[in-house]
């Protein structure tokens, strides 16, 4: 008979008892003719394929656009060229969190340790308000400025960066203020020069740990300690640029007092998410500078703020994010369009995520391929990855086996390319390393993760499904066959063992070869595999071929209790 419910999503319930399915490194789709011999079909999630190395590392970001792949690496910024060759476009500093990267068509913006970074062809600089200082002195002592002629530094500057560019006595080079005192001297984090000197000349970093752009503005999302965001516009100046950014040019999340988690353009709006309670939606008001041209629309106000500054992503022609609320606890994935979030984790998805010691630094990227939407989330601290499938409204794990368990999979940033020099597909950036890779389910490619070489040699990738349980009324059950209908080859193990004790212990390994006696025969089967009441089956999968799964049959008969 056939085995209903074999092909599904990971669903571990509190309870393993209820319910203890695990689907790692598959996807199920739906036969959507509706004639198929099941339902649903597993198909493999995408392996990897090394297309060159950063010489710095690990990567941090990836920006595929204007048919062109760029990515960080350790605190570097580089364009990958068609060769794999990279052309390093300058320092932007490492803090060890992701960085955001996004284009307006003839520019780059950056947001890396703590600053925004313009690319503008040539090289990558760090980027600088109007109005910078000619007039600083050194008083007291060499770390301790003040200017003369412009107001005095306050309380509002301490944390900003200042790059001191010249002056007779100045020491060029880049501190940040640390103190302000009473009458307005800045005591910064290193010398500024020689004592008594005057005429410095320095400017004061944008800072951003967020970037975006929309309507020919960028944005800078101050801080994750701050509820401000800065627009990059000068009027008469620089619409549509990177390179001239006002000071006065700011507003703050306003709908509910928290700070800025994260931002992001989408359908013409600016997602605002907060770190404590509420996320609202900013629009352009079709006013001119000197009037700020973006405005809240107080029909956007979601009452979920997020929990992980790196979640949120435009996905399925909508919003995700992983959500919270300060007042009412939880984590949970919520997915809008429109401004109605509606949950699309499962409990027992979320019960895994709240097993984990750290969730705040996940990030997310989207995948689009063979007609399904995922969104797929990496958990640093719980060495973990999740994707949801639009598609089939299923969830499933993947990851890269490390010769002994299963650790997060290895791309945690990805772009795809689709024209111009690069080949087209998709390009992942290695978190562990400097790695980028090419990623894909082409048949006959990326059958394996590759992370040195070319073609299907590289590390084995292990599928697993465990099944829902067969239970009958606490009847005692006769197992005398299992049969995996599949798609393989010759020389294909799979592995099968078994669970009597709600997912507790496990039998032996059970290992059986792909056999194809005919085009309607083909997968492998398993004999004599004993009685029980209540049975979870696990198979475990790892080879260098394309394969899939269609369902399974048991020969099943039920006895007395």
């Amino acid at each position: 008979m056939l085995f209903n419910g074999f092909i599904g999503p990971t669903y571990q319930s509190s309870s393993l008892n209820a319910d203890a399915e695990d689907c790692l490194n598959w996807y199920p789709e739906l036969v959507e003719s509706g004639a198929g011999k099941n339902k649903f079909v597993y198909y493999r999630t995408p392996g990897l394929n090394l297309f060159t190395t950063l010489p710095h590392s690990p990567v941090r970001g990836v920006l595929a656009g204007e048919n062109r792949l760029f990515a960080v690496g350790g605190s570097h910024f580089y364009e990958v060229m068609q060769d794999g060759s990279t052309v390093d476009q300058g320092d932007i500093g490492n803090d060890g969190n992701p960085v955001d990267i996004v284009a307006n068509g003839a520019q780059i913006l950056l947001a890396s340790n703590g600053w925004v970074w313009l690319d503008t062809g040539a090289s990558v600089a760090a980027v600088h308000f109007i109005n910078p200082w000619t007039d600083l002195v050194i008083s007291g002592s060499n770390s301790h400025i003040v200017s003369s002629v412009l107001l005095p530094f306050t309380a509002g500057d301490v944390g900003d960066g200042i790059d001191i560019t010249g002056g007779t006595g100045f020491t060029v080079g880049f501190l940040t203020v640390l103190s302000v005192d009473g009458s307005g001297n800045a005591t910064l984090s290193g010398s500024a020069g020689t004592v008594s000197s005057t005429g410095g000349q320095a400017a004061q970093r944008v800072p951003g740990v967020r970037v975006s752009y929309l309507d020919g503005y960028f944005w800078a999302q101050k801080g994750f300690n701050s509820n401000k965001f800065y627009l990059s516009y000068v009027l008469n100046v620089d619409l549509n640029g990177g390179s001239s950014w006002d000071p006065t040019q700011f507003a703050t999340k306003e709908g509910y007092p928290d700070n800025l988690a994260g931002i992001l353009a989408d359908h013409e709006e600016m997602w605002l998410f907060g770190d404590l309670e509420s996320s609202e939606v900013w629009r352009n008001n079709g006013q001119v500078q000197p009037n700020f041209p973006y405005q809240r629309d107080p029909g956007a106000f979601i009452h979920y703020a997020c929990t992980a500054p790196f979640s949120p992503l435009r996905v399925n022609n909508g919003v995700g994010w992983l959500a919270r609320d300060v007042r009412r606890g939880g984590i949970m994935a919520v997915y809008a369009q429109g401004y109605q979030p509606v949950r699309i984790s499962t409990h027992a998805v979320e019960q895994a995520w709240g097993s984990y010691t750290k969730v705040s630094d996940a990030i997310s990227y989207g995948e689009i391929f063979n007609g399904h939407h995922f969104w797929n989330i990496s958990f640093p601290t719980a060495n973990a990855t999740w994707s949801y499938d639009f598609t089939s409204q299923m969830w499933h794990r993947r990851g890269y086996w490390n010769g002994t368990s299963v650790d997060r999979s290895r791309v945690a940033f990805q772009g795809y390319v689709g024209l111009g020099t690069l080949s087209p597909a998709f390009y992942g950036g290695d978190w562990s390393t400097g790695a980028i890779y090419t990623v894909g389910v082409n048949p006959t490619n990326y059958l394996t993760d590759n992370l040195s070489g070319t073609g299907n040699s590289g590390t084995l990738i292990h599928r697993i499904r465990t099944s829902p349980y067969l239970f009958n009324e606490d009847l005692r059950l006769f197992d005398t066959r299992f049969f995996l209908a599949m798609q393989g080859a010759p020389g294909l193990i799979a592995i099968l063992d078994w669970s009597d004790d709600g997912a507790k212990t496990w039998s032996n390994q059970h290992p059986a070869g792909w056999q194809a006696r005919s085009n309607e025969r083909a997968g492998i089967p398993w004999r004599r595999i004993g009685h029980s009441w209540n049975r979870i089956y696990r198979v475990t999968i790892a080879a260098a071929v394309d394969v899939a799964l269609f369902n399974a049959y048991l020969g099943e008969i039920a006895g007395a209790d």
